[in-house]
């Protein structure tokens, strides 16, 4: 029996009445193309994902894509630890049983803002533009077994008498912005967009434990511990103070190409560069194994200052010596390949593969199936097989779009909303545009 929540109805009432609009609304400017561009790429453009600035003064794009997915943990559990709440013994015991061998989980926050202008008569003419732009990213991939979750969220009493393993334990966590200098043209039949950036990154953590684990007495008075891994992490509220900030760069391009009368292609690569965290970033590199009992105090009122030495003794040995030191990172590259293929009457197909570097994150293989309206509205059904979950569907509208405004509203992983206690992921999307 699958129930559905208050927001899954109300997520469906959204998109019915959106389909409605779009199926019955007339377009302010129907059959309009902005100007500056030639009707056919109009038409083949309006059928990507997210509304483009055409125009061939200026124009200006605001966005923000928040998502997670995972292939196991639902999202009723993910949910309170992203947007912090209780978590109860049941909620937790449900998640518990939805683990895998191998477990992946990720979520992202990105928002921001491009500026198209147009400098002259002579770059209108040529369809070129300046673009300049500012985006924030907030990222989390994460790949873990059932033993390092139980163990994380339950302690080790449930280890009792047996051992937890923590091999190919991962988790890699960024925020940055990005400040963006590029330059955009238009021709017949191609759009095209280099970007270069100034990246300055706010905060690091970096997991990876390639080999561990942890051995409970069954009386708890004796832990066998082992672990092979290693630590970073940027500090990055002591970033705040330094002379020398965490700072890198990058590059992101975008190709659109229109073949035939039926056919568009699109591909595009975004944060191919690096970030130099400063010199307060902590890296802890260990291969260890050894044995803990505890730590034998004749009274509770002997504690001075040589017990406290032994727990510092005993915190290095577990974890070495921390270096602080500069330490480069690359970004989380992101490359998209892209076939639209119109039919009759504006009806449209579409193929994607989008690869990330990023810990759990599986290649991405997306199918739409969408519908497209006058001025380039358009409603549309996506499939989507990984990531870092398996099969899941989204669905996204543009809105409205004209010669000043265009909206695109959309969701990824609709099964996390309607059936969050037994599937994982939730994703909304949203852009606008307006031409000045």
């Amino acid at each position: 029996m699958i129930l559905i929540n208050l927001k899954s109805l109300v997520l469906i009432a959204f998109y019915c009445g959106i389909s409605s609009i779009l199926l019955s609304q007339n377009s302010e400017y129907p059959d309009a193309t902005p100007p500056g561009i030639s009707p056919d790429l109009h038409q083949r453009i309006a059928s990507i994902d997210q509304p483009k600035l055409y125009n061939e003064t200026a124009g200006f794009r605001v966005y923000m894509n928040a998502y997670s997915q995972g292939n196991s943990v639902p999202s009723q559990f993910s949910n309170l630890f992203l947007f912090p709440g209780f978590i109860d013994s049941e909620v937790k015991n449900n998640a518990y049983d939805k683990l895998k061998t191998v477990n992946r989980f990720g979520a992202e926050l990105n928002y921001g803002v491009d500026l198209v202008l147009t400098p002259d008569s002579t770059w209108k003419a040529n369809g070129q533009h300046i673009v300049v732009a500012y985006r924030s990213q907030a990222i989390i991939g994460s790949e873990f077994g059932a033993d390092a979750f139980r163990l994380v969220f339950g302690g080790n009493a449930a280890f009792a008498g047996k051992s937890a393993s923590l091999d190919n334990t991962n988790l890699y966590a960024v925020n940055y912005d990005v400040f963006e200098l590029g330059y955009q043209v238009h021709r017949k039949k191609s759009l095209m967009t280099f970007r270069l950036g100034a990246v300055k990154g706010n905060a690091l953590t970096s997991l990876d434990i390639q080999r561990g684990s942890l051995y409970t007495e069954i009386d708890g008075s004796n832990l066998e511990i082992g672990f092979n891994g290693k630590y970073v992490n940027s500090n990055g509220f002591s970033n705040q103070f330094k002379a020398s900030p965490s700072m890198g760069v990058s590059v992101s391009a975008e190709f659109i190409q229109s073949c035939g009368e039926k056919w568009i292609f699109k591909e595009s690569i975004q944060d191919l560069g690096f970030i130099n965290w400063n010199k307060s970033t902590t890296t802890i590199s260990r291969d260890t194994n050894f044995s803990f009992s505890g730590i034998d105090l004749g009274s509770i009122l002997s504690v001075n200052d040589s017990t406290l030495l032994l727990g510092d003794s005993l915190q290095r040995r577990f974890l070495g010596d921390e270096v602080r030191q500069t330490y480069m990172e690359a970004l989380p590259l992101r490359i998209q390949l892209e076939a639209t293929r119109l039919f009759s009457n504006n009806w449209l197909g579409s193929l994607s593969f989008t690869y990330r570097k990023l810990t759990g994150f599986a290649p991405l293989f997306t199918g739409t199936v969408g519908k497209t309206f006058n001025s380039g509205r358009s409603i549309r059904l996506l499939m989507m097989y990984g990531g870092f979950g398996a099969f899941q569907t989204g669905l996204r509208v543009v809105a409205f779009s004209n010669h000043r405004h265009s909206l695109s509203i959309g969701t990824m992983f609709n099964e996390g909303f309607i059936m969050p206690k037994s599937r994982s992921g939730a994703g909304i999307q949203i852009s606008y545009v307006h031409h000045l």
